[in-house]
């Protein structure tokens, strides 16, 4: 999940985009269709075309330059700490959001905002929760405890939420 405010929070239908941040041009969004017959056969074509060209090219500066690592570390999910949605469908009674906050307090996972609105199902409400920063790790850990709970109906959602440095 995104923040409204943020670019892509906008892109919507057969439209695809990409946010990259470049050192030396800061954020920068590649916006397009990208779905259906048409747009996906453009782009096909014209990278085989540009693939043909840039072998074909006596130039060598027209070819495609090698990839060049200068040492870029991923931040992989893990350990690194992020805010997360939750949704999770229980039996309607009583003790069980306390019983999902003792699992998420022992994995050091705390509750920013809890929504429960009336029964959806006969006998089962649906919860959303949004967490403060936590380990993903320790949010799948949690997650599989909670999905474990006699009272809770299916599989439990979770979603990265991606703040700040977009």
């Amino acid at each position: 999940m995104i923040p409204l405010s943020h670019p892509m929070s906008n892109v919507n239908g057969v439209y695809n985009a990409v946010y990259v941040v470049g050192d030396r041009v800061g954020p920068n969004l590649f916006y397009g269709k990208g779905a259906g017959a048409d747009p996906t056969g453009s782009s096909v074509v014209s990278d085989i075309i540009d693939m043909a060209y840039r072998i074909n090219a006596r130039d060598i500066k027209a070819r495609i330059p090698r990839f060049k690592n200068s040492k870029v570390t991923i931040r992989k999910g893990g350990d690194s700490q992020f805010p997360f949605y939750m949704r999770i469908t229980t039996e309607d009674r009583t003790g069980v959001l306390s019983k999902i906050s003792g699992i998420l307090s022992n994995y050091d996972i705390s509750i920013s905002t809890v929504i429960q609105k009336g029964r959806k199902e006969k006998g089962h409400v649906p919860i959303v929760m949004l967490t403060h920063e936590a380990s993903e790790n320790n949010l799948k850990k949690a997650k599989v405890e909670i999905d474990r709970l006699p009272f809770i109906k299916g599989e439990s959602v979770h979603i990265r939420i991606e703040e700040g440095n977009l």
